[in-house]
């Protein structure tokens, strides 16, 4: 029962983490804007629609 594995080959990249290539996000800020907005517009939109579904419900079941 002596099954150990030996790697040949390991894969790693060439960046690190905080490896930013500025020129690519410029290039797709459009892009990065777009889905940006749709993000905050979706979180804030249903929280808007919420409170004001509330208080204009409200006086009718009353």
């Amino acid at each position: 029962m002596n099954n150990q594995q030996t790697w040949t080959e390991e894969i790693k990249s060439q960046n690190t983490l905080f490896s930013i290539n500025l020129k690519e996000v410029w290039h797709y800020r459009d892009l990065l804007l777009m889905l940006v907005k749709r993000d905050y517009v979706t979180f804030y939109k249903q929280t808007i629609l919420g409170t004001i579904w509330f208080y204009s419900s409200y006086p009718i079941l009353l």
